[in-house]
């Protein structure tokens, strides 16, 4: 008898992902009352666009060693007098990752860290030496026209600062309980623990360095991380960037992992709020053949567990999202 063409099955095109390894890239989520994670909707964004991240996201470079470890637990419900498994139940719900980034700057830091993250201020003269600096150069304040790419001073702010620079622009601590950081939160202070006028510019992620000097006019060589800097800000120098172990602020944030693959498949983790797991600051440096041209690269190990989110599709308590999209031409499986 012969076989209907129409039960053939055509010849089956692999599907294997093969691509050079995850990028990072991460958004504030804003802690508080009212917690809110930054969005990745695939159906509206599409692919994740990894050379032009969506607004908000910001490209912490490639990573290594990406470990994702579910932590959640099934629950079986048994009967009869053998025992058996009748059923099953999802209960605990819970996943954690682990990396290294390959790449250092201030987000890296503060990820790796996972608690409150200085901007090392260029100190006055004669300053009182603190671990985390003493008495900074006094702050410039803006005039009008700022915007997150371009700082317009004062008149004659402009002299205070060289091409080449960090600067933190953000406003004066007057005494505020709450978040802290125009456009990310940085940390929570307490009124009665803070009195530093300028403990917000120290702990900012509102930084950036000066592309060019035009009178009292500052290029940024990229837009500030908070966006727009507040009316009210000042603008001061850092010199460096440093984390401590040990104190009290937890840092979250929402992240997306990916691979383009080379066929032009695309494969995304997302993780509406991620929350450090182990406070690991390393690379552990060590030295060696001192005096040799023996040269090592050195990591951020990072470790995070992944919080809940409430899904508003179903209301179901979910911790992180496994996304596909196929390359142009492939099959459905």
């Amino acid at each position: 008898m012969p076989i209907s063409k129409s039960l053939v099955q055509p010849f089956r095109k692999p599907m294997i992902l093969v691509g050079s390894g995850f990028r990072g890239f991460f958004a504030p989520f804003r802690q508080g009352a009212e917690p809110l994670p930054t969005l990745f909707d695939p159906a509206r964004q599409g692919r994740f666009d990894t050379n032009r991240p969506p607004t908000g996201w910001f490209d912490l470079g490639w990573i290594d060693q990406f470990r994702r470890s579910p932590n959640g637990r099934i629950g079986q419900i048994r009967s009869g007098y053998r025992g058996a498994v009748r059923a099953q139940y999802r209960g605990e719900i819970g996943s954690s990752i682990e990396f290294e980034f390959r790449e250092w700057g201030k987000l890296q830091m503060a990820l790796a860290s996972g608690t409150t993250h200085f901007n090392i201020l260029k100190a006055a003269a004669g300053a009182a030496q603190q671990p985390l600096g003493g008495s900074p150069v006094p702050a410039v304040a803006l005039g009008t026209g700022s915007t997150a790419s371009t700082l317009v001073l004062a008149t004659g702010g402009g002299a205070q600062f060289s091409v080449g620079e960090f600067v933190a622009v953000d406003v004066d601590y007057t005494g505020q309980s709450e978040y802290v950081g125009s456009g990310v939160q940085a940390s929570f202070v307490s009124a009665a623990s803070v009195s530093d006028v300028d403990y917000i510019r120290r702990v900012t992620f509102n930084v950036g360095v000066i592309k060019a000097i035009s009178g009292d006019t500052l290029e940024l060589e990229q837009p500030l991380l908070g966006g727009v800097p507040p009316a009210q800000a000042k603008v001061q120098t850092v010199t460096g960037f440093a984390s401590r172990e040990g104190s009290s602020f937890i840092q979250s944030w929402s992240a997306v992992f990916v691979v383009d693959t080379a066929d032009g498949a695309q494969l995304y983790y997302y993780y509406p709020q991620l929350s450090v797991a182990n406070e690991r600051e390393d690379a552990t440096f060590e030295v060696e053949n001192v005096g040799t041209a023996d040269v090592r690269g050195y990591s951020l190990r990072a470790e995070f567990n992944a919080l809940a989110f409430e899904d508003p599709v179903d209301g179901e308590t979910v911790v992180s999202y496994r996304g596909f999209f196929p390359a142009p031409g492939s099959q459905a499986y």
